[in-house]
């Protein structure tokens, strides 16, 4: 039996199968049948139960939701939403994780930028010293 806190997808679980009874629900989630009643007491379900147990019965929706109940179609990142991505999370830990690549990526070829221009600064520094040429002064300068 599990314990601790329910995830998102077991929540949407509970509203979906509810018609299907607590124990049914409670077989699925693999938890307690009175914890999976009180928590359905919480969310507002009613687990009474609707029609027997007969996948002929089940309306689609419901399909899917038995069906999605895997545990490994949950999000491994996060652990509320459904796997839908080919990198194997959700869209939002799958958008976070690209958000932190790309801001990783800009930030090394933003202090690679700026060492190749104070390499080339400090080129030009050399250069100037060495013919004895005076870099000019910008504007607004002593003159």
């Amino acid at each position: 039996m599990r314990r601790g806190s329910y995830t998102y997808g077991e929540e949407r679980a509970i509203e979906e199968l509810a018609p299907l009874g607590a124990e049914y629900v409670a077989l699925i989630l693999d938890r307690d049948i009175e914890c999976v009643r009180r928590k359905a007491s919480r969310m507002g379900v009613s687990l009474a139960k609707s029609f027997e147990i007969n996948v002929r019965n089940m309306s689609e929706r419901q399909l899917k939701a038995i069906t999605s109940l895997n545990p490994t179609m949950l999000c491994p990142s996060c652990g509320k939403r459904f796997v839908n991505t080919l990198s194997g999370v959700c869209d939002l830990c799958h958008l976070d994780a690209l958000t932190t690549n790309h801001n990783a990526e800009y930030r090394r070829l933003s202090v690679e930028a700026e060492r190749t221009y104070n390499t080339s600064k400090k080129r030009l520094s050399r250069l100037r010293e060495e013919l004895g040429v005076p870099a000019p002064r910008g504007k607004g300068g002593d003159a």
